[in-house]
């Protein structure tokens, strides 16, 4: 391929800013990292709060975290499908440009 030619779309990968912040979200908020989070934020009010409040505040984390986590996965998955639905003859094409 010239220099002066871009790649085809389907061979650069695209930064999804909404995918990235709802993965990213969903590993934050993983009911898993809540005996971190009570051990960072041990002696705080916030801490005392969120051990007061355990059980409600693994579950909102994790009704959080399913929600981020099928966002994120849904963005990636219709990402991944617009570029396969393209036909494979366009496919060839393009790769000998």
């Amino acid at each position: 391929m010239p220099i002066h030619q871009h790649p085809p779309p389907a061979a650069s990968p695209r930064w999804s800013w909404k995918r990235s912040t709802s993965l990213g979200l969903a590993m934050l908020t993983c009911p898993c990292h809540l005996p971190l989070l009570l051990g960072a934020l041990a002696g705080t009010a916030l801490g005392g709060w969120l051990s007061q409040y355990t059980p409600v505040v693994f579950l909102a984390m994790l009704g959080v975290f399913i929600v981020a986590l099928l966002y994120g996965l849904r963005a990636s998955d219709r990402r991944r499908a617009g570029a396969e639905t393209r036909p494979s003859h366009a496919r060839q094409t393009e790769a000998r440009r």
